[in-house]
């Protein structure tokens, strides 16, 4: 078996994605049909998520797993299946809380807000497995079958896939989404990966969506690290 490698940085992305889903169906269960200001902000935070979704399964059938196809071959097909399926209930999510938020669901918003709940549950289970699959299954083919050089490679071209406006917001949201351990975690990992400048760079921007008391927190605990900015 190989050694874990660089791929191994995507368990961050995929850790926040997994939170973010379970907060999402519980927000969706909790909802409360008069608080129209909870439902916009339930609106957006959905939009955000499928942007989120859309940029990160993107750069996998763009970047990653066409490379893998061509060195494991039978695995592209299956993964980017289960992106469409979560496409679509994803959509579905959007429709509904837009409706939602503009009042214009009428006498059908308590059916058009059990539909969102019943989706929030169905994405949430498929993508979730989803996601153990890649876990377990494709980042250790990628370890054996890629050397580290290329793993850091295959991962670095995320940079020049996303857009370069919602690059650093979008690693910000993902360490919104983190535990501690895993906000250390991801710290110490790209330090190693990037370089100083650019390392300095995230740091900054995620620094100042965080705000200054979760920063401290931080830095406070991984000080050779982070200490040194914002």
């Amino acid at each position: 078996m190989a050694e874990p490698g660089p791929i191994r940085a995507t368990r961050f992305v995929h850790a926040a994605i997994r939170a973010e889903l379970a907060g999402l169906e519980a927000a969706t269960q909790a909802l409360d049909p008069a608080d129209v200001d909870g439902l916009r902000a339930l609106a957006s935070r959905i939009k955000t998520f499928e942007a989120m979704m859309h940029d990160h399964d993107g750069f996998e059938e763009t970047c990653v797993f066409p490379d893998v196809e061509a060195r494991a071959p039978h695995t592209q097909a299956v993964y980017e299946l289960e992106h469409r399926e979560a496409d679509r209930t994803l959509e579905a999510m959007v429709d509904a809380s837009n409706q939602l938020a503009a009042g214009s669901a009428g006498l059908g918003q308590a059916g058009v807000q059990a539909q969102l709940a019943r989706n929030a549950i169905a994405l949430n289970a498929m993508v979730s497995l989803h996601i153990e699959k890649e876990n377990t299954l494709l980042v250790p083919i990628i370890e054996d079958r890629f050397s580290p050089e290329e793993q850091g490679a295959i991962l670095g071209r995320y940079a020049g896939y996303v857009p370069k406006e919602r690059l650093l917001p979008g690693f910000a949201w993902i360490v919104e989404r983190l535990t501690p351990e895993d906000q250390d975690a991801f710290f110490r990992t790209y330090q190693r990966m990037l370089p100083p400048p650019v390392f300095g760079a995230l740091c900054d921007h995620v620094g100042k969506a965080l705000g200054p008391e979760r920063w401290r927190a931080i830095a406070g605990r991984v000080p050779d690290v982070v200490g040194g900015f914002r």
